[in-house]
């Protein structure tokens, strides 16, 4: 695994737009905080695009999780943010279901975005095709992101934000017993392989201190979503540390796509 920090502009030349695809809003904190924090840091044009913000369980409270996402993107430093109009499955009721849309309908809609927004040269995250730890929205933009990648000459490369299993699944076997359950994930919400194998990860990024306070208190903003006295708000500094303190990610070759 190669550890991006040290030669960061190598695999991000500044000359490309950094374009990031999340499905809902406290993924961004979750999965790539500390990375994005350094683009910002280091004067990147960076575009994040969410796929399931759009509709939550009505007006109001979708307006309050796209202000508890502004508040978490104000303090990482982002400025650029566009939603796609659709919704979490349990919200069917109301809005169209990401999961349950034509992908290539969904790819289009995300280049018409980017193409609003006069990018041509750019760098693409998405999620790995484990969707992190097995949401649907995730594996969505996911396909999404690999259908982009494979008719867009003008995407520079596509990097697939994951988290590596094994050291979860270590973690959870040495903690479940000693945590209380508020302090860990609820398993049976993700798949039984959730994010990637160690051997499958060719990049981490390592956050420092700074950023990794920051991660904690931009995953405290999404207040209606995730509660300071369970995982991961509730995890000691050191677990914290052990869980989150590096960000990971899979580099797609265009021979895979």
């Amino acid at each position: 695994m190669k550890i991006i920090n040290n030669n960061f502009e190598k695999y991000f030349p500044k000359k490309d737009i950094i374009v990031m695809l999340h499905a809902h809003a406290d993924d961004e904190s979750f999965l790539s905080a500390g990375i994005i924090n350094e683009f910002i840091i280091r004067n990147y044009d960076i575009l994040l695009i969410y796929l399931a913000v759009g509709l939550v369980a009505g007006e109001k409270k979708t307006n309050l999780r796209q202000e508890e996402l502004f508040d978490a993107l104000g303090l990482l430093g982002v400025k650029n943010v566009e939603f796609l109009k659709y919704c979490e499955p349990k919200y069917i009721k109301n809005g169209k279901p990401l999961c349950q849309q034509s992908i290539q309908k969904i790819s289009k809609e995300v280049k018409k975005v980017i193409q609003k927004k006069g990018i041509k040269d750019y760098i693409l995250f998405s999620y790995d095709k484990n969707g992190g730890y097995g949401n649907r929205d995730h594996r969505t933009v996911h396909k999404v992101g690999r259908l982009l990648f494979k008719n867009s000459s003008t995407i520079r490369s596509l990097f697939e934000v994951t988290i590596p299993r094994e050291i979860y699944l270590d973690w959870f076997s040495k903690n479940k017993e000693g945590c209380s359950k508020r302090c860990l994930p609820k398993l049976n919400y993700w798949s039984t392989k959730f994010g990637l194998k160690k051997k499958e990860i060719n990049y981490l990024y390592s956050l420092n201190s700074i950023q990794l306070d920051k991660k904690r208190e931009a995953l405290s903003k999404h207040e209606s979503q995730v509660k300071r006295d369970e995982f991961p708000l509730a995890l000691r500094d050191n677990d914290f540390h052990k869980l989150f303190s590096k960000e990971y990610f899979a580099c797609v070759d265009r021979s895979f796509t």
